[in-house]
């Protein structure tokens, strides 16, 4: 299929492409930061969210059928590393911060994630579930034959 990439899918891998840089600057963070749990873990899933942003631009730049799958990923992992780091550092005070945050967030990235989906559709169609493979199922064995006895006569299974 020949197809052009649409300008907002520029615009949504550049927006990809920053925040995998902003997070890359949370992998190396400060210096002064001692690595208790709670930082190795965050520093870890920054560290993920710079590989899911790459590729996420990348699906967005080249128009992949894959492209608003990745996009939403990215979106959920960024959910998900907000709630954990605001729970870590206040506990419910921070769920409440988590909220807040991801709610301004949601202003930005939704629009996003609704126009890569319906460009992704006009572009591509709309995705179909995959069909499960046929199962394999071997031939019935063949019957084993008669046992013959003494005299050519058939002898009873019992």
């Amino acid at each position: 299929m020949n197809h052009h990439t649409p300008l907002g899918f520029y615009v949504a891998s550049i927006a990809a492409a920053g925040f995998g840089v902003l997070m890359l600057a949370l992998v190396a963070g400060p210096e002064g930061v001692p690595p208790d749990g709670a930082v190795i873990v965050a520093r870890a899933a920054a560290a993920l969210l710079v590989a899911v942003a790459a590729v996420t631009a990348e699906a967005l730049w080249m128009a992949r059928r894959w492209a608003y799958r990745a996009s939403l990923s990215l979106a959920l992992g960024y959910a998900a590393l907000v709630t954990f780091a605001c729970v870590q550092a206040d506990g419910a005070t921070g769920l409440g911060l988590a909220f807040w945050l991801l709610l301004f967030s949601a202003m930005v990235v939704v629009p996003i994630l609704l126009y890569v989906r319906s460009r992704s559709i006009a572009l591509f169609g709309i995705p179909r579930p995959p069909v499960p493979a046929p199962r394999y199922r071997p031939p019935p064995a063949a019957p084993a034959p008669p046992r013959i006895g003494p005299g050519g006569r058939p002898v009873p299974w019992w």
